[in-house]
């Protein structure tokens, strides 16, 4: 060992723990837009059971790693974890296929919170006469309503 290598990630544990080559990692707003309502866990696994078992939350590092251990020994034929309030990590033998299992993931819970009613709305900054233009789509708004 090297003492003046940089410490390893404290989610280091996680990935050590899954028995697969390649393990992908993302804290996408939209899965955290999911897993962050009031019945997050209810609504993950809604979205996401066939492909990922809902891992309950827990802080980074051994306890999460454990959660992540117990929940893929539930579904060992899943493509990723949901990580409620944290994200998702997805797997696979080759790093393709598992970068892919997690834009699955993602568009599972995209699909779910897609806002066809979004809004266009101007808003101008002071000074400047072109303004800036911002595409609101009235995300927290739509999300309570799911709840």
């Amino acid at each position: 060992m090297d003492a003046k290598s940089p410490n390893p990630s404290v989610e280091t544990l996680l990935h050590a723990f899954l028995p697969h080559k390649f393990i992908a990692q993302c804290h996408a707003n939209t899965i955290l837009s999911v897993t962050n309502q009031p019945d997050g866990k209810a609504l993950s696994a809604a979205l996401c059971a066939k492909l990922a078992p809902v891992v309950p939350y827990a802080m980074s590092g051994l306890e999460l790693a454990r959660c992540a251990a117990d929940a893929f020994e539930t579904a060992p034929d899943s493509v990723g974890l949901i990580l409620m309030k944290h994200g998702l990590v997805s797997f696979a033998d080759d790093g393709r296929t598992a970068y892919y299992n997690m834009l699955a993931l993602v568009a599972q819970a995209e699909a779910h919170i897609s806002l066809p009613d979004a809004q266009t709305v101007m808003l101008e900054q002071e000074g400047d006469s072109a303004g800036l233009l911002f595409f609101l789509g009235q995300v927290p708004g739509r999300l309570a309503e799911l709840t």
